[in-house]
C-alpha cells in the first residue's frame, strides 16, 4: 500500500514516481518497459493523463524516456479511446488519480507546462475559465439569436 501524498515531503519527481506506484497498484498491473500492448497502453494512459498538469521532459524522466517518445504517445491518444476499452478504463483511473493527488498536495509545490506556476493556481484559472464560458452561453442563450453571428465570427 502506497502512503498518501501529503504525509511525505514531496517535489516533482517523488511526487509523479508515487503517483505512478498507485496507478500501477489500482490497475494491478506493473510496467515492465517492454513493447507489449498491454504495457503500451498502461504506459500511454498515465502519460496522457499527466501531459495537461507537468512537463513532458519530468513524464519522460519518470519513464526512462526522451520526451519525444513522451509527445509522440500524446498524439496518440485518440487512437488509443478509439480503439481500447482497457486504455479508456486506464485513463479514466489516471485522471481520478491525479485529481485526488492535486487535492493532497502541500501548497507552493511547483510545477506544470511551460513553468506556469503553482497547480493550484492552474486549476483556480480553469475553474474560472469554465465559470466565464458557462455565463456567457447563458448570456446568448437568453439574448437569442443575433448573438449567434457574435460566436461564429461572422
Amino acid at each position: 500500500m502506497v502512503p498518501p501524498f501529503s504525509s511525505l515531503p514531496m517535489d516533482i519527481h517523488s511526487y509523479l514516481n508515487r503517483l505512478k506506484d498507485r496507478y500501477e497498484e489500482r490497475v494491478s498491473m506493473k510496467y515492465d518497459g517492454t513493447r507489449r500492448r498491454e504495457m503500451v497502453e498502461l504506459k500511454a494512459a498515465l502519460v496522457n493523463a499527466l501531459e495537461s498538469v507537468v512537463h513532458t521532459v519530468d513524464i519522460a524522466t519518470l519513464f526512462g524516456c526522451d520526451r519525444s517518445t513522451v509527445i509522440n504517445t500524446t498524439k496518440q491518444h485518440s487512437v488509443y479511446l478509439q480503439s481500447s476499452s482497457m486504455y479508456r478504463w486506464q485513463y479514466y483511473v489516471a485522471l481520478e488519480l491525479i485529481n485526488e493527488s492535486l487535492m493532497q498536495l502541500p501548497p507552493g509545490i511547483r510545477f506544470g507546462r511551460q513553468g506556469r506556476g503553482d497547480i493550484v493556481q492552474q486549476v483556480k484559472q480553469i475553474n474560472q475559465t469554465i465559470t466565464f464560458l458557462n455565463e456567457l452561453k447563458d448570456v446568448i442563450r437568453k439574448n437569442g439569436k443575433h448573438n449567434q453571428i457574435y460566436l461564429s465570427g461572422n
